[in-house]
């Protein structure tokens, strides 16, 4: 006896006449999902992460929890704090350090 695709998993099959003497039980860790579920599923997940990745990309400042260098550099050279900065990293008065770094 051929078994339709989607019975095609069924281990045994089994007849009776009286349709309410049969009951179907589910284990849901067996239950397989459907193809067309996990395309669909796919399609949603990947639009949600490019819409945030767009917003990501698009924000003036995407990471604000972490140093802004730039803002930084510009706070220790206005403070007049270059030498005080370079002696905390161990670049003695910024002799030591690159030419463009002994400059700020």
């Amino acid at each position: 006896m051929a078994y339709p695709e989607c019975c095609a998993s069924l281990k045994s099959a089994s007849c009776d006449a009286r349709p309410s003497a049969v009951t179907l039980k589910i284990d849901p860790a067996v239950v397989l999902a459907t193809r067309q579920y996990l395309d669909n599923v796919v399609i949603e997940v990947k639009a949600n992460a490019d819409k945030a990745l767009v917003a990501h990309i698009a924000a003036a400042s995407p990471h604000k929890p972490y140093l802004q260098t730039a803002n930084a550099l510009a706070e220790i050279k206005d403070g007049g704090q270059v030498t005080k900065a370079l002696a905390a990293l161990g670049l003695g008065n910024g002799s030591a350090a690159p030419p463009l770094l002994a400059k700020v």
